[in-house]
């Protein structure tokens, strides 16, 4: 039980973080091309980020923020 409430669980933050990077992205009015050469990682990552179906490495984390000129925290809250 516990494992199928962690696996929930991590799911539903790969969404949120997903969510929170488009809507940062969006605000911000730019492409997730432009945002995946600022980062410098490709846009098909970015899109699956966003889709909340992968997982993030700290450094994509931190890169992507960056780019979008924002703090790594206003992407995980």
């Amino acid at each position: 039980m516990a494992e199928k409430y962690q696996k929930s669980k991590q799911s539903s933050l790969k969404a949120q973080i997903g969510l929170n990077i488009r809507k940062v992205r969006e605000s911000i009015g730019i492409s997730r091309e432009q945002l995946a050469d600022k980062a410098k990682i490709s846009a098909r990552y970015i899109y699956v980020l966003e889709s909340g179906t992968r997982n993030i490495s700290i450094d994509t984390l931190e890169a992507v923020a960056k780019a979008l000129d924002t703090n790594v925290c206003d992407i995980i809250l």
